[in-house]
């Protein structure tokens, strides 16, 4: 299977979303189901069409009563989950069919979650175990298990996992996709009232990168979301701190990118900086100036 998304790739996903099935896309473009959904949902697209067509509903007849929906699910493609509740709509489950919901009881599933809390993200657990996410968190919630302090962060990128990592070796508190007036926010520190957003160079149309007139219709819906957001913030008294993808990826701007960040929660800690900062919002291009467009040498 493919990683990259290619210009190809990306226009024909947001061509056919509307019209085609998932799996239909992912098929034409040698991908998995998965990849598809996550690269609809990066773009803030909800209306994925998921149809099952007439050759995926007759297998599922057909073998409902025969096979397991584990055996179902890996034929078309699909998960569990899905496979039965396409089942219960058509009325065809049968008497001790396990019905799907966000309550889990089994026990097995309850201790892996626990034990692996820490050390795996959610979404592996959840792949690991056969069930949603949401399942996953309220498990480790329920059990005073939470997302911060260095611990699982759930899926990141890849630029987003190395501020993660960054972030465990400082030692200090802070939380991962956090909830502010509805809006998520890639870290937060609680303790410096900072606000980190990693952005990709694409999705969120880097200025140094891409000039205005040079945004397609995606990456401008990103820009206009990215300023709403942030006025929140400022207006909220957090200092945002935006780090774009290639100072992260450029291994002399992520030094600098390291270090500014080390002095700057060292100095709030120690109330040791500018009050004036909070509210406003500083740009990972003014630290590093002299960064080239696009070059990576990690």
């Amino acid at each position: 299977m493919k990683n990259k998304w290619t210009d190809h790739d990306i226009e024909y996903a947001i061509s056919n979303y509307q019209k085609m099935s998932a799996s239909s896309i992912a098929e034409h473009l040698g991908r998995t189901r998965k990849s598809v959904y996550h690269f609809l949902n990066r773009l803030d697209i909800n209306k994925m069409s998921d149809r099952w067509n007439d050759e995926e509903l007759n297998y599922l007849k057909k073998n409902v009563r025969i096979l397991s929906y584990l055996d179902i699910s890996k034929h078309l493609n699909r998960t569990e989950a899905a496979c039965y509740n396409k089942a219960y709509e058509l009325g065809i489950t049968k008497p001790d069919d396990h019905y799907y919901t966000n309550s889990i009881k089994d026990e097995e599933i309850i201790k892996y979650v626990l034990e692996n809390s820490n050390t795996m993200t959610d979404y592996d657990i959840s792949i690991a175990k056969n069930i949603n996410i949401s399942q996953v968190v309220t498990i480790r919630k329920n059990h005073g298990i939470f997302k911060h302090g260095g611990r699982s962060c759930g899926s990141l990128t890849m630029p987003e996992k190395y501020i993660d990592l960054f972030l465990k070796d400082t030692g200090v508190i802070y939380d991962c996709q956090s909830k502010f007036f509805g809006l998520i926010a890639d870290f937060y520190i609680p303790s410096c009232k900072i606000i980190i957003e990693v952005n990709g160079d694409y999705w969120h149309g880097n200025p140094r990168i891409y000039k205005n007139n040079e945004l397609d219709s995606i990456q401008q819906k990103g820009v206009d979301r990215d300023i709403r957001k942030y006025d929140v913030y400022n207006k909220a008294g957090f200092l945002t701190i935006i780090i774009w993808e290639q100072d992260i990826l450029k291994s002399s701007s992520f030094l600098i990118i390291k270090e500014k960040l080390s002095n700057l929660i060292k100095s709030i800690s120690l109330n040791n900086v500018d009050t004036n900062l909070f509210g406003t919002t500083i740009d990972s291009s003014q630290w590093c100036t002299n960064t080239a467009p696009l070059e990576s040498d990690l």
